[in-house]
């Protein structure tokens, strides 16, 4: 792959992807137990090792959806103790190699910090708003008693508004992530029992992130966010939440959560025409 005075990126191994996963947590990014092995379902090929004589120095990925047509930048780190030797502009520098399993021209986005931003922009990606981390501790509220578990019969509903919130199909990655261990997986219901939206509180390691959480309207959102609350009252929760929604940021500060991090979402191409009203906490902000 690219290669550079002593450097090379070359193709990351499953479990050199748990110690990626490590790292992020050193860095704050309180990654979910089960992160490792779902992005790994999601796209094995998509994870790369900035490699120094044989060890791991630093990680990017490129998830790709629908055969290329869309790509998801994440997981950009280099340890504490092997920074200030340039890395991490050699892993951007060679971001092509990264992509080169997209189509031509397909859009490609990534969350950006504060600090990459400038760069992230003079590489061709354009800010389309910012993500906040919202966090505290979760709350008790009244059971709202329009709240199911995910089932088998309302997995289509699911599957169906995640591609409109996304942009592209997920199908087999939403499968599993809707099912992972420890989660809880919520759909929300109307007056008539039909399906308005639905969500996940993952574990992580510490707490858990309300990842997704997408719905039709506010009612049926906040409705969501406080059965899930509920549910893990006294942990840690966060979720990251799109300030281009202002009644996500509502329903964040009515869960008692305030701003503990933020990023830029960021794209080079046309980005997806997304309904930004009913993405109320993304999925993650390695994969999108």
């Amino acid at each position: 792959m690219g290669e550079g005075p002593e450097l090379k990126l070359r193709p990351m191994t499953r479990q050199e992807l748990d110690t990626v996963m490590g790292w992020a947590g050193d860095v704050g990014w309180n990654p979910g137990l089960n992160d490792a092995g779902l992005f790994w379902e999601a796209d094995p090929d998509g994870f790369v090792a900035a490699d120094i004589a044989g060890e791991m120095v630093g990680s990017a990925s490129i998830v790709s959806y629908e055969g290329g047509r869309f790509g998801y930048l994440g997981l950009f780190i280099v340890p504490e103790e092997h920074r200030g030797r340039g890395i991490g502009k050699f892993i951007w520098d060679n971001r092509d190699v990264l992509c080169e399993r997209l189509i031509p021209d397909a859009p490609r986005g990534l969350d950006g910090v504060a600090a990459m931003e400038s760069m992230y922009a003079a590489g061709g990606y354009l800010k389309s708003h910012g993500m906040l981390r919202m966090s505290g501790t979760a709350q008790r509220f009244p059971e709202s008693g329009n709240t199911r578990p995910i089932d088998e019969e309302s997995l289509a509903d699911v599957l169906a508004l995640d591609r409109e919130c996304f942009g592209y199909d997920r199908s087999d990655f939403m499968r599993l992530w809707v099912e992972q261990p420890g989660a809880i997986s919520l759909i929300a219901l109307d007056t008539e029992d039909r399906f308005r939206g639905f969500a996940v509180a993952r574990p992580c390691l510490s707490g858990y992130k309300l990842a997704p959480l997408f719905a039709a309207d506010a009612s049926s959102a906040f409705d969501l966010a406080h059965d899930l609350s509920s549910a893990v009252a006294g942990s840690e929760i966060s979720l990251d939440v799109p300030e281009n929604n202002p009644s996500a940021l509502t329903m964040a500060a009515e869960l008692g959560l305030s701003q503990s991090m933020g990023c830029a979402q960021m794209y080079q191409g046309d980005p997806p025409d997304l309904p930004w009203d009913k993405v109320f906490a993304i999925t993650s902000s390695e994969l999108g």
